[in-house]
């Protein structure tokens, strides 16, 4: 089987810079944030 190379072999191309971890735990908060309170709505009703 032949491999089919592209004309210009260029790298993939990746994101240079990781999520930065406070980003990460901003949104990991806001998801709990909406959780919590969705469950709080259920209970209370």
């Amino acid at each position: 089987m032949k491999t089919i190379r592209p004309d210009k072999p260029e790298p993939i191309p990746v994101r240079t810079d990781p999520p930065r971890l406070g980003q990460v735990i901003l949104r990991f908060g806001l998801l709990v944030v909406i959780a919590s309170g969705l469950l709080l709505f259920a209970w209370l009703r």
